[in-house]
């Protein structure tokens, strides 16, 4: 809901957000960080109703906040006062820049909300084709994953190798952690 009325507000006054654009990523980010622990606890290890609206057909449940908050985080990263903040976090990184600060932290949550849940792998179990064809049905089937997906293609798109060395990054403390155990 908040994402919606930010972009309504962003059509009809454009200028009005720009300012404090850095402000509501960076809320958004803190957000989506603090939700993911719970969000993987409902959706990824168990299977907890998800996309659940209450009768006047609005949304309450976390997998609706999420998605709202990914979806923000990616229409907010094109914006030019976030953008610029952002590469000049890069900057100030310098050649490592790929590998520690915003850029492994964005592609970690990507990849965290992109994960399969466990009502998806049921769907897969019971039929496969219709798991397929929910999966190619964006449009009627935009969740956190899919959304997720998206801003990941949307970093690699702006930021190209710096992305992959992030991806990579991340992949590296996955199985280092995955080794330990």
């Amino acid at each position: 809901m908040i994402h919606q009325t930010l972009m309504k507000i962003r059509m009809v006054f454009p200028g009005l957000l720009s300012a404090p654009s850095p402000s509501y990523f960076s809320t958004a980010w803190t957000e989506l960080t603090n939700a993911l622990p719970v969000y993987q606890n409902f959706f990824i290890e168990n299977e907890r109703q998800g996309r659940l609206e209450d009768v006047d057909g609005l949304a309450y449940s976390l997998d609706y906040l999420v998605l709202e908050e990914l979806d923000l985080i990616q229409t907010l990263l094109k914006a030019p006062p976030v953008k610029a903040e952002l590469q000049q976090q890069l900057q100030n990184s310098g050649t490592s820049a790929g590998t520690s600060g915003w850029v492994p932290e964005i592609m970690k949550l990507c990849s965290s909300y992109a994960q399969i849940t466990m009502e998806e792998e049921g769907l897969w179990e019971i039929d496969v084709n219709l798991f397929l064809s929910e999966e190619t049905s964006i449009t009627a089937n935009y969740t956190p994953r899919t959304c997720s997906a998206d801003l990941a293609i949307k970093t690699g798109e702006w930021l190209k190798e710096k992305a992959a060395e992030g991806l990579l990054t991340h992949m590296n403390t996955l199985f280092a952690d995955s080794s330990v155990s």
